[in-house]
């Protein structure tokens, strides 16, 4: 069913793209911390709606297409699933090495070229005019350095970084939250491995579908004799001329540190690493996403054009087991008309699986854990065999559990509760970052505020305050998301543009995690009037959780019968 996008619809779709981020294990959050805010970083691109709430929450890319690509070289190097042809033996090759080299040749014959080392876990790149970036993963500490003028600029490692510096033994030991993942905003959606002879030996190659990017076809080759990587080769499937290929070697010394890059060693760090306080509070709040366990999820969604709550019916089903992971859409649960009252003392539990099983839900994703397959059928009341499934290019394994996208998900909005409790509030670039450990106006809380200028016609600045309680695992209990003037004190009650987030009866998961059953979720919303001016208006709807923790999740609801290409 073709349907045209709304703003909201468009906003997160490019939201997901440029917020995506991976979701990592406790044990890997052990070694590293995320990034802080750059100066000099690009403004955003406001042009979208500016009433819109959830374009503040679009976050700057940091590394330039080369720059993603080039990391995605080496990274993809180890993310090679296990059932593969022998990830134990390219694992042991890898880690023989002193050093992993990877060069491309730029315009101009300038190089680009990138290195890691396992052993020192260790990850450094330059690329073309100056710029540098030095990961120290033994300090938990990465340096960048933009040339020109720029000083170098200091961070804490983060959920990124630990895709260029964790050691390969820790990668190994964890393939179901890794193996789909490169640099940064990039992800394999899909994988096929194949065998190459020629007289002398087999090569082993994977074909590899990127999630974004215009070259986002890529090919590894791998030596079957020495179970090294050869090269990467990325080819854009619209345009055969674009094809950017990475070549590698494996030298016995690299980078000590940023200056080794080239980097003078008169240029002015600035340090911006938060408070040791703060970095416990985030590593808390990535480890309660973690430990949710496996789980069925019922989500309901109602307006506030329905004025009694009880009338709320499920919006879609979700479920989890391990890596793998499906959502049903429930479309004829939105607005039934007439509405169903949920009767005095039924649980909402017993509530929606009563509407369920009066309409039955439809598959909207399917994820098998290294890949997720879209339901391009979602007409109501199609039989099973109507359904169509194809290869999504737009949500990837990691990202329901992901700590990005305030909990949306393109074509099924709220269904990512983890980011909507354990956001990801990691410093980012752009993004100055604030940590109140002893707030007044909420005694007992931690709150972290963040705050970025917007690329607007007229200057604007986005902030987001989040309320933190430690006493329930560090999830968020309220959020306050709104926008100001330039140059105005940030105070959430002096603006229409807000949109306010509460979370409340909280409940505690087998594994000790805490969630709420209620979210209250208040955002503007722009209007014409009978005059035909634009005025802005709020608009609140509550969304329901209903976990179970002891459903039975078979096998086969994960599985589909994949379309012939």
């Amino acid at each position: 069913m073709n349907q045209k996008p709304s703003l909201e619809q468009s906003l997160q779709a490019l939201g997901a793209e440029l917020r995506s981020r991976p979701r990592k294990t406790q044990d890997i959050m052990r070694h590293v911390r995320q990034v802080v805010p750059i100066d000099d970083s690009p403004k955003r691109d406001s042009s979208r709606s500016k009433w819109t709430p959830r374009r503040r929450c679009l976050i700057t890319v940091v590394a330039g297409f080369l720059s993603t690509m080039g990391a995605a070289a080496l990274i993809v190097l180890w993310l090679l699933p296990q059932p593969s042809i022998g990830w134990e033996d390219v694992a042991k090759a890898l880690r023989s090495q002193e050093w992993i080299r990877g060069t491309r040749t730029l315009a101009g014959d300038e190089k680009a070229t990138m290195w890691i080392s396992p052993k020192r876990e260790t990850w450094a790149f330059r690329l073309g005019g100056g710029t540098c970036y030095f990961y120290a993963g033994r300090q938990r500490t990465k340096y960048e350095y933009r040339g020109g003028n720029r000083p170098i600029i200091k961070l804490p490692l983060g959920e990124e970084d630990v895709q260029k510096v964790l050691p390969l033994d820790a990668i190994a030991q964890d393939q179901g939250a890794i193996g789909p993942w490169l640099f940064g905003t990039e992800k394999i959606i899909s994988q096929r491995r194949r065998e190459i002879s020629d007289p002398d030996r087999t090569w082993i190659e994977f074909d590899l579908v990127l999630w974004r990017g215009e070259a986002n076809r890529a090919t590894l080759r791998v030596d079957s004799q020495t179970r090294l990587p050869v090269h990467l080769v990325l080819r854009s499937p619209e345009d055969a001329t674009k094809i950017y290929k990475w070549e590698f070697d494996y030298p016995a010394e690299g980078p000590g540190d940023i200056y080794a890059l080239g980097v003078a060693r008169d240029t002015k760090i600035v340090d911006r690493i938060p408070s040791r306080e703060a970095l416990q509070v985030l590593d808390a709040m990535s480890a309660g996403r973690d430990r949710i366990g496996d789980f069925r999820l019922i989500v309901s969604r109602q307006g506030s054009d329905l004025d009694d709550v009880l009338t709320s019916h499920p919006a879609a089903v979700v479920s989890r087991k391990g890596s793998r992971w499906r959502i049903d859409s429930c479309p004829k649960h939105g607005r039934p008309n007439p509405p169903i009252i949920r009767p005095d003392g039924q649980s909402w539990g017993s509530w929606f699986e009563a509407r369920l099983a009066e309409n039955p839900p439809n598959p909207l994703y399917v994820c098998d854990g290294t890949a997720v397959w879209k339901n391009t059928n979602l007409l109501p009341g199609r039989r099973v065999g109507d359904i169509q499934f194809e290869l999504s290019r737009r949500v990837a394994p990691q990202d329901l559990m992901s700590g990005e996208g305030l909990g949306t998900m393109q074509l099924a909005p709220n269904v990512k509760f983890a980011s909507l409790i354990y956001p990801d509030l990691f410093p980012k670039p752009g993004w100055p970052f604030e940590f109140d450990a002893n707030p007044a106006e909420a005694p007992g809380m931690v709150i972290i505020k963040r705050a970025a200028e917007l690329a607007s016609a007229v200057p604007l600045v986005a902030h987001e305050w989040y309320y933190i309680d430690p006493a329930k695992g560090h999830a968020v209990v309220r959020a306050e998301l709104f926008t100001l003037p330039k140059g105005e004190p940030a105070d959430p009650q002096k603006t229409q543009l807000r949109q306010s987030i509460r979370m409340e009866n909280f409940q505690k998961s087998p594994e000790g995690v805490w969630y709420p059953t209620i979210v209250w979720n208040k955002q503007p919303a722009a209007r014409i009037n009978a005059q035909g001016r634009e005025v802005i208006q709020s608009r609140q709807y509550v969304i329901r959780y209903h976990f179970d923790f002891d459903a039975d999740l078979p096998d086969s609801l994960f599985q589909i019968d994949e379309p012939q290409p």
